[in-house]
């Protein structure tokens, strides 16, 4: 009984803290004026990101801001879904629309399409054939608008970003650092104390100078290349062994709940570690050790539910 209690208190720790920061993070954005920057235009959203995130994304606000964005507000959602509460759903939906026309990240618009997709799909018996299929459709789609409407955007946005430009920033990180000195995480905070950083500016515009590209645009890879960037090959093999480790984790965690529940809460995280981020980047500023922190939390007591 006191294991039972004290689950169910976890259950809505978790979901007490996750509506707590929603709530801070849009209140400051409010205070700060940030409604200046609001913008729904796809097209738009690098002329308007700089200068939101120099207003309501500053000190820790930096990493509260993403931390609501891709794990709070997504657990939220994931909640409502699992309980059917179709007015959460909604208030869910829309705080995400808001937090993306503010920061004009076009990821924070995306993640909730990936966690509806991820709930509608797991729902299905076909699972490994309906994620490509679903994939392949959005190429046929969107390749037709650009025939047919002279727009690359959604292609340039499912093919290229998704995967072209992940590959290309791996096997640019990898041409860097085959000849350039290696980081042994010295652009860590924590570590730059110990070990002396031996660049001007952070690796991510390093790369960027290095492929010819806008020098203020950042060249974010996922944790192949960051890997290699960190320990050479080491480097790739521990950040897969880790990785691993967590999805092992993750897996252990929603035994006792649907997977779509389990998948949701760190889908988002996840997808910046294979993309666009180093290992512990995307555990402490993308949120996923927050979303792996938030399973322990709800799984037991969800088992109980259902």
């Amino acid at each position: 009984m006191v294991i039972s209690k004290s689950l169910h208190k976890g259950y809505k720790i978790a979901l007490c803290i996750s509506a707590f920061f929603v709530v801070l993070v849009t209140i400051h954005i409010i205070a700060k004026e940030g409604l200046h920057f609001f913008n729904l235009n796809l097209s738009k959203v690098y002329e308007f990101r700089r200068a939101s995130a120099q207003t309501v994304a500053q000190g820790f606000f930096a990493y509260l801001n993403n931390w609501v964005f891709k794990v709070f507000n997504m657990f939220l959602l994931t909640w409502a879904l699992y309980k059917n509460k179709k007015i959460f759903i909604i208030i869910s939906l829309l705080l995400q629309v808001f937090f993306f026309a503010i920061s004009a990240h076009k990821s924070v618009l995306f993640s909730p399409i990936l966690i509806l997709l991820i709930r509608y799909i797991s729902s299905k018996k076909q699972l490994p054939v309906l994620f490509p299929f679903f994939y392949l459709t959005g190429i046929g789609c969107s390749l037709n608008i650009f025939l047919l409407f002279n727009n690359i955007w959604p292609l340039s946005l499912i093919v290229r970003r998704a995967l072209f430009v992940p590959a290309f920033l791996n096997f640019k990180y990898y041409l860097f650092f085959q000849n350039n000195p290696l980081i042994y995480f010295s652009n860590s905070v924590f570590i730059k104390r110990l070990i002396h950083y031996p660049y001007d500016i952070p690796v991510p515009l390093l790369i960027s100078e290095f492929i010819g590209h806008n020098p203020e645009s950042w060249a974010n890879t996922g944790f192949l290349g960051a890997g290699y960037a960190q320990l050479s090959y080491l480097g790739i093999i521990v950040y897969s062994v880790l990785i691993g480790f967590i999805l092992r984790i993750v897996n252990n965690s929603t035994k006792t709940y649907p997977f779509w529940v389990g998948s949701s809460l760190i889908a988002i995280p996840i997808f910046s570690v294979f993309t666009s981020s180093d290992l512990t980047t995307g555990l402490l500023t993308h949120g996923l050790a927050l979303g792996i922190f938030l399973l322990w939390l709800i799984k037991t007591n969800i088992a109980k539910s259902t």
